[in-house]
């Protein structure tokens, strides 16, 4: 799909659970986390790569997940992986509810 459609379909998600805290510290444990979720070398410096991709775009979790086509577009110019982008956005649900529960 051309990044201009993706731009044209672009919504807001509906009621995002915000991320509490400092959002440059959330993104950083965030970013962290991510990290301690895979194995392989591979995988772990394409996430890497995207950490500091997010970081440097000032980029903070509740952006991403009101906006996460506008932030997977973002990341894929940077060169992030589309598959890793994608992942870095659907995956900040999960890190809240690991969160909570600890």
């Amino acid at each position: 799909m051309r990044s201009s459609s993706l731009h044209h379909r672009q919504r807001r998600c509906k009621d995002p659970s915000d991320v509490k805290g400092d959002r440059q510290t959330r993104l950083e444990e965030y970013c962290s986390w991510g990290l301690t979720q895979v194995k392989s070398e591979r995988w772990s410096n394409a996430l890497q790569f995207a950490n500091r991709v997010a970081i440097d775009q000032f980029l903070e979790l509740n952006t991403a997940l009101q906006y996460p086509i506008k932030v997977v577009e973002l990341m894929t110019k940077e060169g992030v992986g589309e598959g890793i982008a994608l992942q870095f956005v659907s995956y900040i649900k999960h890190f809240q509810r690991q969160e909570e529960e600890s």
